[in-house]
């Protein structure tokens, strides 16, 4: 049995990763972490738990953190992470990290896309970026894993096909990303307010070039060719889901069941990754609840252009089922423990 601590249980991503925890059979969650709710249940913060997980919450005493995990998911702030992750990695602990510290394995990288200084550039050579279906080796072999952002993954995952074979304008690709309200946890900001978010679609332009950083940094990592992609961010008023639609040209025509064998075969191995028939498009009801992702398309015959149409749970597959999943590859255990259920529907 894995032990497993979690710092910032109390944010969304942290309820998550408890709640999740909850269905796996080869891990316990041995310590759950908050500043704000020290000594409290974390079932009072979140009922949802009650009767089911009812630990108190910890302070974050790092000296007596280490011999209570075996693994931590750090679910907090850069600030704070470069404390505790040097103590962390010399006590020979695994760390899946929500934070950017570890979406890049560079310095040179990280520095030229953030425009600012790593904080523990000494850690990178022991750290993968966690993106499951990709970089599977890497992962199961790293001491620390990056969590990919939500945008980042959706964007990815829907274009990987046509980029490790060369088959995309690099310089043509157009996103846009409809995002749901729980992107931004538990925040006071009031646009986040019922009166001000219901029945209203708004343009979200905060953090959009920290998220084009991540995707352009993935796509030339796959395609080798420079990258500025176009991203367009908006937010819709519903809890939870993420819509991604990406229009592409490529290099040269390809037929509707070439893209759809292309796509197929690329993910045939991925248990995760739902390539939809044709004339069949993604829809965020099929995929809320659960750690899959569905891609779908629209090939248009007389253009060299296509429209990848994907779905997922921003909660799940966008942030803490896929840090399961890197859990369980760093394990050596099947990627869909703790995680082989549908999504709700309704």
């Amino acid at each position: 049995m894995i032990n497993a601590g979690i710092i910032g249980a109390t944010t969304y991503v942290g309820m998550e990763l408890t709640r999740l925890l909850q269905y796996h059979p080869n891990v316990n969650v041995s310590a759950v972490i908050s500043q704000n709710y020290i000594g409290q249940k974390i079932s009072n913060i979140y009922p949802n738990l009650n009767q089911i997980f009812e630990a108190n919450l910890e302070s974050l005493d790092i000296e007596k953190l280490i011999y209570k995990a075996d693994i931590f998911f750090t679910c907090i702030p850069i600030g704070i992470s470069k404390v505790i992750m040097p103590s962390l990695v010399e006590s020979s602990k695994k760390i899946i990290d929500f934070s950017n510290n570890f979406l890049f394995n560079s310095k040179k990288l990280y520095e030229k896309w953030f425009k600012q200084k790593h904080d523990m550039p000494f850690l990178l050579q022991s750290s993968s970026y966690g993106l499951t279906e990709l970089y599977k080796e890497s992962i199961k072999n790293s001491l620390i894993v990056g969590v990919p952002t939500n945008y980042s993954t959706s964007v990815i995952l829907s274009l990987a096909p046509l980029l490790k074979n060369n088959l995309l304008k690099i310089k043509s690709i157009m996103i846009n990303i409809i995002s749901s309200l729980s992107d931004e946890g538990r925040c006071n900001d009031f646009i986040y307010h019922f009166c001000e978010s219901s029945e209203n679609i708004r343009f979200q332009k905060d953090n959009t070039s920290f998220y084009k950083s991540e995707i352009n940094k993935e796509i030339e990592n796959l395609s080798h060719e420079e990258s500025d992609v176009i991203l367009n961010h908006f937010v819709a008023p519903v809890k939870r889901g993420q819509l991604c639609t990406i229009v592409v040209e490529t290099n040269t025509r390809i037929k509707e069941n070439e893209f759809f064998k292309l796509y197929k075969t690329f993910y045939k191995n991925s248990t995760f990754i739902r390539v939809l028939d044709k004339n069949i498009l993604s829809e965020t009801k099929w995929v809320i609840g659960s750690n899959y992702f569905d891609i779908s398309a629209i090939v248009e015959k007389e253009k060299n252009r296509i429209t990848i149409i994907s779905s997922m749970d921003n909660m799940i597959k966008g942030s803490a089922g896929q840090a399961i999943q890197c859990l369980n590859i760093m394990y050596g255990f099947s990627e869909k423990l703790g995680l082989d259920f549908p999504g709700f529907y309704i």
